[in-house]
């Protein structure tokens, strides 16, 4: 006897007519028949009567009933959180970066990925500010981001601050700010300034705060490529990068000056205040914040 040879009695033994009931288990009138026959004739008892008007349960069918029911109902409650454990097994997670910040984090979601060969990634790539607005509508689950400390309290987005980094201007050694200890905005206005994107987020809050002190300095480019950005340095432009992540490309070429009052920013794991983490998402976030907050250069 197995839980399909309970079930078929049970429902026999709720419906008491073999047509309905084989109809009710996917299998003939016949196949039900002489199922029910073999069971009893294993058995050694009868758990039917049977006549030509209709089909009722002996004494020992009715105490069989009750006590296969609980296991039916068990097995039944079995089946449904297999379902579930598998549906949770078996995620995708739309991920969300900026080219910028996709580098640092690629090892971390690849040890989380060979843990979990069941979960699809779907990355997204972004700037900061359009990162935030998409994981408040629901359309990034997660997203890497570096935002001003004052604008890090959006409504409908949970935080999950790494670190503190402070922006800072880069120029070369032949440049006349080269080696001093800070340098302020103003001092910036008569030089070529190079950022990476009109739409990330330390671009746009430096011309905010440029345009709210009457400024306007000179834009030479837009470009996300550091390699580039330094070569345009080197001919004398001036850069913005955060003072924890320019440590690859630090050398005796250039100097990394903090910008002077401090311009501070929050490196953070961001996700939407109304979503229901599952244990996979859980533990996807904690490997990605470990990994960053042991990462000596973030």
């Amino acid at each position: 006897m197995d839980i399909y040879n309970i079930k078929h009695i049970l429902v026999l033994a709720e419906e008491l007519n073999y047509s309905r009931a084989a109809e009710k288990l996917y299998i003939t009138q016949s196949t039900l028949s002489q199922e029910i026959k073999r069971l009893e004739s294993e058995f050694g008892f009868q758990l039917f009567e049977r006549n030509t008007k209709k089909v009722s349960l002996t004494d020992n069918g009715k105490q069989f009933v009750n006590l296969a029911k609980p296991i039916d109902d068990t097995f039944e409650e079995l089946q449904n959180w297999i379902t579930q454990t598998r549906k949770s097994n078996s995620l995708k997670i739309t991920f969300g970066a900026s080219s910028i910040t996709m580098p640092h984090i690629v090892n971390h979601i690849q040890n989380f990925a060979s843990r979990n060969p069941n979960v699809v990634f779907e990355y997204v790539e972004q700037w900061d500010p359009a990162l935030l607005t998409m994981v408040a509508d629901g359309t990034v689950d997660i997203a890497l981001i570096v935002i001003p400390e004052e604008k890090s309290t959006k409504q409908g987005v949970k935080y999950f601050p790494i670190n503190e980094q402070y922006a800072c201007a880069v120029v070369s050694n032949n440049h006349k700010f080269y080696g001093r200890k800070s340098i302020s905005l103003e001092n910036l206005l008569e030089d070529d300034l190079v950022t990476t994107s009109i739409n990330s987020g330390l671009s746009n809050y430096l011309k905010e705060k440029l345009t709210a002190m009457g400024m306007k300095p000179h834009f030479l480019i837009n470009t996300a490529n550091m390699q580039a950005r330094l070569s345009m340095v080197r001919n004398g432009a001036v850069t913005f990068v955060f003072d924890k992540q320019f440590f690859i490309y630090n050398s005796n070429e250039f100097s990394v000056i903090p910008l002077e009052p401090e311009i501070k920013f929050v490196y953070t794991i961001v996700a939407s205040a109304k979503k229901k983490f599952s244990s996979l998402e859980k533990e996807f976030l904690k490997i990605l914040k470990e990994g960053l907050d042991n990462d000596y250069y973030l």
